[in-house]
Formats: C-alpha cells, structure tokens, sequence
C-alpha cells in the first residue's frame, strides 16, 4: 500500500514538471535536444573513466 501510494506522488510530481516545462520544450525543442545529448555523452563518458 505505502509502496503504491509513493508510486502515485511520483507520477504527479513528474506530471506537474512536465506540464510546468511544456511550452518550453516546444519553443525551442531541438536546443532541449541537443542539450539532453551532451548530457548523455558527458554521463557516458564520466561512467567510462570511472568503472
């Protein structure tokens, strides 16, 4: 019960930021894009020299 009710706040704590971040990732989509790219290429990279 408690493991579902943390599930739930979850979700609309995720569905509130993304309503919240929605004209945003509209106005300008490919510049979120290709930020959230780099993210990956410098996670990917940092996870590679660390393990």
């Amino acid at each position: 019960m408690t493991l579902i009710l943390i599930l739930i706040i979850i979700a609309l704590v995720a569905y509130y930021y993304y309503r919240k971040n929605l004209p945003a990732i509209d106005a300008n989509s490919n510049d979120k894009f290709a930020q959230l790219q780099q993210t990956n290429r410098t996670l990917a990279s940092f996870l590679k020299n660390e393990l």
